[in-house]
């Protein structure tokens, strides 16, 4: 068993270290004495943490994990898993959480949120607008003819690139 600190090159310690020229140090995690050998590379720029792959995972969390909040298509989802509205991994998207707290009852079934600003990532109370998602497909529609009426009016006007 190696002392640690003990430095040897990859050659010597295996031959399927592929990096045969390179030093390494044997190293042990200070939480459950698990030895490994470590290139001394890593060792000098300190991102060796002391701590092996399996402790620093049960002391961090998994390195993947942001908390239970992601992003999808410009929104932002919240996991709540026994929420109705959850998708098969759990997510809900935000603005229908903010919506129901601000509200005190859960959105209606086939009824959706629509954001007054268009900013899909801005879930102020006073930006959210619950509506049946017939009527909303309706006031998209009319929200679209309307800005073709302006960029057309922009553009008879010479201000418009």
């Amino acid at each position: 068993m190696p002392r640690v600190g003990e430095r040897k090159r990859g050659k010597e310690i295996s031959n399927k270290i592929i990096e045969g020229s390179r030093w390494y140090i044997w190293a042990e995690c200070i939480k459950c004495r698990k030895g490994r050998w470590i290139q001394e590379r890593y060792n000098r720029a300190k991102r060796f943490t002391g701590l092996c792959h399996s402790c620093r995972s049960h002391l961090l969390g998994k390195a993947n994990w942001k908390g239970g909040i992601k992003r999808s298509h410009g929104y932002i989802l919240i996991q709540v898993p026994d929420h109705p509205r959850a998708s098969r991994q759990g997510y809900v998207r935000e603005h229908i959480l903010i919506w129901e707290r601000a509200n005190g009852n859960s959105l209606p079934e086939g009824w959706v949120i629509h954001h007054y600003n268009g900013i899909k990532h801005d879930n102020r109370p006073s930006n959210l607008l619950a509506m049946p998602n017939k009527k909303h497909e309706l006031y998209i529609c009319s929200l679209q003819r309307r800005i073709q009426e302006l960029e057309g009016e922009l553009a008879r006007q010479g201000l418009l690139l």
